[in-house]
């Protein structure tokens, strides 16, 4: 990022192009980085973390731990006395079940509600279970059953590799002595 201020900024008064910024990055890291833009800044693509700490005599464990509760899949926030939706997860129960963004949460299983008895319904409840919602969408209420899922929650553990050969025990020393 410092080049790219000296540079661009600072000494020709502009700013960049994305061919001019993958060359610079792929200039400070000594080499090309197609993988990285090809795929990772193009796409949605995971990163695949385990392979590139492998590098580095390092192991990841990003698998979702399963928490108590259960999970609908959607952020919320309240506005003007009013629960809506704000996000919705990619293949979750509340995309499954047909919910959108902006759509306003009335009622849970026939009861009025704001974010903190939906937080406290979702503690309470098991995957699996189906929870009724009524809601208002572009001025039309509706109810719609959402089969609720499991609730994880993503962790990122790093630890030492045993045995890690003399490259990986290398880079890993380099990378940690910065």
């Amino acid at each position: 990022m410092r080049t790219l201020y000296r540079t661009f900024y600072k000494e020709k008064k502009r700013g960049f192009t994305d061919r001019e910024f993958r060359e610079v990055c792929e200039r400070m890291a000594g080499a090309p980085l197609p993988e990285i833009f090809e795929v990772y800044v193009k796409t949605s693509t995971d990163i695949d973390y385990a392979r590139y700490f492998a590098w580095a005599g390092l192991e990841i464990d990003v698998q979702p731990r399963e928490q108590p509760g259960a999970a609908l899949g959607a952020g919320t926030e309240e506005r003007d006395h009013a629960l809506v939706i704000t996000r919705i997860e990619p293949d979750s129960p509340a995309s499954l079940a047909g919910l959108s963004k902006e759509d306003e949460i009335l009622a849970l299983d026939g009861v009025r509600t704001d974010g903190r008895k939906l937080a406290d319904l979702l503690k309470a409840s098991k995957p699996g279970e189906t929870i009724r919602i009524l809601l208002a969408r572009r001025g039309r209420i509706r109810e719609i059953d959402v089969l609720l899922g499991a609730r994880t929650e993503r962790t990122f553990r790093i630890t030492p590799m045993k045995g890690p050969d003399p490259l990986q025990a290398a880079i890993r020393r380099d990378w940690l002595s910065e």
